[in-house]
């Protein structure tokens, strides 16, 4: 995935994204990244036997693999990043909590999107005084 990036800010936020991009562009230092509208957040409800978590979320829209960081706002489930184990149906879907127990709450999922990418090159421009426009594209890179 390829993203061609705008940033119209003021000339000192400029030059801290600079300092970002070229203290990695050097070595070809990959960084995360999350890409418009590709993360969300959503809350629910959840219900714990054993390990296994059943999360029930309207149009969760998540798939068996995905990573989740999991917030489980009561009930005294363990917070923390978990790998979508199975899918029920678009309301329902599991994952492994490392302890058995019996819990049931409320809960928040966030699905970051994140990858890691390289900036190969950037442009700025200094349309007029204390504003400045960085373009940039972000390549997205795949590390072991």
């Amino acid at each position: 995935k390829v993203y061609d990036l705008t940033f119209n800010v003021s000339e000192t936020e400029s030059d801290v994204i600079e300092g970002f991009l070229r203290s990695r562009v050097a070595d070809q230092a990959s960084f995360t990244f999350t890409p418009p509208a590709e993360g969300f957040t959503k809350t629910g409800t959840y219900s714990q036997s054993t390990t296994t978590v059943t999360i029930t979320i309207t149009q969760h829209g998540v798939a068996i693999g995905d990573v989740l960081t999991i917030d489980y706002t009561s009930g005294s489930a363990t917070d923390g990043d978990f790998v979508v184990a199975s899918v029920t149906n678009d309301n329902v879907f599991t994952v492994t909590a490392a302890d058995s127990a019996t819990n049931s709450g409320n809960v928040s999922i966030t699905l970051s999107g994140a990858g890691k990418y390289v900036c190969d090159s950037w442009t700025k421009t200094i349309p007029y005084n204390n504003r400045a426009i960085i373009n940039c594209t972000f390549r997205e890179v795949f590390e072991p």
